[in-house]
Formats: C-alpha cells, sequence, structure tokens
C-alpha cells in the first residue's frame, strides 16, 4: 500500500532497521526536504538520480543500501510493481532489499544535503510490505549530535 507522509520538522536522516529475517521490502519516492511550509514543487522523482540523496557507508554507519529501481522488486510479491511518480514499471524509485541476505538489526540509511536548522518539509511516498518488516524511521542531526527521532 502506498501513503504519503509529512513531516515539519528539521528532517536529514532516513534509515530502515529489519525486526526479523523474512521476505520483505520497503520503497520510496517522490521525495523532497525543503526548508519552510510545504509546497508541490521541488519533489524528487529519482528519474535522473539520487538528488542530492547519500547511502551510509556500508559497515561504517549502516548495512546496506538503498538502491534505484524500476518495476518489481527481486523478492517476488513484497515491493511495489510500479513507481508513484508516473504508476508505471518504467518509472524510477528507491527500495531496500530488507530479504535473504539481509539479517535481523540490519540497517540502511539515506542521508540527505547539510541544511541549515529550522523549520523544514520532509514529504514522500513509502511502500512497506511484507512480515517482519521492521520499521521506517525519519531522523535530524544538529553537527555530529546523536540522531533524534522525528517519525516512525
Amino acid at each position: 500500500m502506498h501513503k504519503q507522509q509529512e513531516v515539519r520538522n528539521f528532517v536529514s536522516l532516513a534509515k530502515k532497521k529489519l525486526n526479523a529475517l523474512f521476505i520483505l521490502d520497503l520503497a520510496i519516492d517522490d521525495i523532497s526536504n525543503i526548508e519552510g511550509e510545504c509546497p508541490f514543487s521541488e519533489i524528487c522523482t529519482f528519474e535522473e538520480d539520487l538528488c542530492g540523496w547519500l547511502n551510509g557507508q556500508n559497515g561504517l554507519v549502516d548495512d546496506f543500501d538503498w538502491i534505484r529501481n524500476s518495476g518489481s522488486t527481486p523478492s517476488y510479491g513484497t515491493g511495489p510493481s510500479v513507481d508513484h511518480t508516473y504508476g508505471t514499471p518504467e518509472g524510477l524509485y528507491l527500495y531496500i532489499e530488507a530479504s535473504d541476505p539481509a539479517n535481523k538489526g540490519d540497517i540502511a540509511w539515506l542521508i540527505s544535503e547539510n541544511y541549515e536548522p529550522g523549520f523544514h518539509c520532509l514529504r514522500f511516498w513509502y511502500h512497506l510490505y511484507g512480515t517482519g518488516i521492521g520499521t521506517l524511521n525519519v531522523y535530524s542531526r544538529l553537527g555530529v549530535s546523536k540522531p533524534q527521532l522525528e517519525w516512525r
């Protein structure tokens, strides 16, 4: 199921933590992170690139990466079969393969560019499906401080 989520705080990090080893996927699409109120523009569709978003460094801050994909995910019946932007199998989105070889407790960070402290809007569509899917969390962090949970 696709859901839209708005977070109205300074947001810089998103992570997915697996609760168990099952067949499951998580996908995100049409993401924006801007200063101020939530307008209807400046959306990253992932059609061209990652739009400045970065994967956390494996082995240092996380365990595996977000992947740009079109069509269905490799784990049959778990991920989206189309993207949110165009609603077609040709459209692109980011996902994490949370099935094998992922392990319980594995984390995948998707990190935004740096923003000035203050009111920000993070808007994204997400797809969570599968048994033991775990959680999608959104964190903020100022400088090198410990990330603060903003949304779960």
